[in-house]
């Protein structure tokens, strides 16, 4: 949560107060706009620290910005944009900041309608392969990390420590890599810490954010309803010191009842076949964590995986939460890994009766402009699943000289490259197995061919047969 004053969160909490905002374009000597400019309900922020249907302690997500303009005369694409966002007389509040990826021109170009991401997406695309050649192994993942960041120009608070920022890298994994995007480095890092790595919009520092545990058991069934929209009490400050939001939407709020249950064991492995090490106290049938192909944990002694194991294990064993997706007002102070209470009224108990559960908050859209909502997300199975590495990604950045890859090895670049050539020449000559099997259907007793459809040609093939192979024709 963002350090701002108390009343600046009472603010928030009425959509009565009036709202200031400002889309500031620095690169364009300062260019601004008002509320006057902005289309109404026009403006989106997400931010995200994790993607997918389960949780996955990595982040790296880019934050987005989407508002429409009115009368841009200036060439804003790929220039710098910040929002800021005022409630009545209180502080200003950033919203985001980062780079216009798109600047659609509509309405005779009286209309801008923008789409931004913070530096997480433009930094994160950066080729990085000349940095990574020329790593003097061994080293600290401490210490790589922090060449990786002042290569991408990032700078983090000055006390940022990770729990395996002292495991030492004997030897680099692969050599002389052509093409490495930054983000699969970001990942890999992030992965190997139980961290999420996001980009903090009140100063653009690149952030490790831990999460906490937020597990209470839900109270559930026909004596509790989601009831209208209804405020709590004026104290914003619940149970734990977590903030009560002040009111949920009837529609479309929604929880569930079973917990993501906390890791008990975690297991580092290369691959599927790879048995690894595994970590942790529970049993067999106990929840658990998998780490697959992160780069930095190929070639490490039993002991020092162990170790990395036991150290991600502290930081991510213990966290707990029940699946959500609540709308509630606008709290453009609230952030990812934040822990909010949420209100669901008593039915049959006196009005302002109220049971209190408590969720975590994984990834939130804010829209509006005057009424602020918000929606906190949280998603994840009851029991974790297999997550591995950005491994597309790996792919695109490995070259011929990797072991045991032989000069047969393409990278997915490469691959495209030959699959173009060859596109022409495969639309007019392959067909797909179905519609063959149709044109052929009605052809057996008239030609006195017998067809059959095959993945493989059979070892003994039989006279007078059309064999469709995939898509292809072999006649005997």
């Amino acid at each position: 949560m963002l350090d701002v004053t108390e009343a600046t969160k009472q603010a928030y909490f009425k959509n009565s107060v009036h709202k200031y905002y400002r889309v500031v374009f620095p690169e364009n000597g300062g260019l601004t706009f008002t509320n006057e400019s902005i289309v109404k309900g026009s403006l989106s922020m997400t931010e995200s620290l994790n993607s997918g249907d389960n949780i996955e302690f990595v982040g790296c997500i880019s934050s987005s910005l989407k508002v429409k303009l009115f009368n841009v005369q200036a060439d804003i694409k790929g220039k710098k944009i910040e929002v800021y966002v005022r409630a009545g007389d209180t502080e200003e509040i950033p919203l985001f900041k980062g780079k216009v990826d798109s600047a659609k021109i509509q309405a005779e170009h009286a209309f801008k309608e923008i789409v931004a991401y913070d530096p997480m997406y433009t930094v994160g695309q950066k080729d990085i392969a000349t940095w990574y050649n020329g790593i003097v192994y061994p080293i600290t993942l401490g210490n790589l990390r922090k060449s990786l960041q002042t290569q991408l120009g990032l700078s983090t608070d000055a006390n940022v420590s990770l729990v395996n920022d002292n495991i030492v890298i004997p030897k680099k994994q692969y050599e002389n890599v052509e093409a490495l995007k930054a983000i699969t480095i970001l990942k890999s890092i992030c992965q190997v810490n139980g961290v999420f790595g996001t980009i903090r919009r009140t100063d653009g520092k690149l952030e490790y954010r831990y999460v906490s545990s937020a597990y209470d058991p839900v109270l559930i069934g026909d004596d509790f309803f989601l009831g209208d929209d209804t405020y709590l009490s004026s104290d914003h400050i619940g149970r734990n010191g977590y903030l009560n939001l002040p009111y949920y939407k009837k529609d479309g709020s929604e929880y569930q009842e079973y917990e993501v249950k906390p890791v008990e064991r975690l297991q580092i492995r290369q691959s599927e076949e790879d048995r690894g090490v595994t970590v942790g106290n529970g049993t067999a049938t106990s929840n658990k964590y998998i780490i697959q192909g992160n780069i930095f944990t190929y070639g490490l002694e039993e002991s020092v995986l162990r170790t990395i194991g036991n150290n991600i294990l502290k930081k991510i064993g213990n966290i707990g939460f029940h699946p959500c997706n609540i709308k509630s007002v606008g709290l453009p102070y609230l952030e990812p890994g934040d822990i909010v209470n949420y209100p669901i009224r008593k039915m049959f108990v006196g009005n302002g009766s109220y049971n209190i559960n408590t969720f975590l908050v994984l990834e939130r859209t804010i829209t509006g402009d005057q009424i602020l909502e918000d929606n906190y997300v949280a998603e994840g199975d009851e029991e974790h699943k297999l997550f591995i590495s950005d491994v597309q990604a790996q792919l695109n950045t490995l070259k011929t000289n990797v072991p045991n890859l032989g000069e047969d090895y393409y990278t997915a670049d490469e691959i495209d490259d030959l699959l173009d050539d060859t596109k022409d020449y495969i639309d007019d000559n392959f067909y797909d197995m179905d519609d063959i099997d149709m044109d052929f259907a009605n052809l057996e007793s008239p030609t006195g061919f017998n067809v059959v459809s095959c993945y493989t040609l059979p070892t003994r093939v039989e006279p007078d047969t059309i064999y469709l192979i995939q898509g292809g024709v072999i006649m005997i």
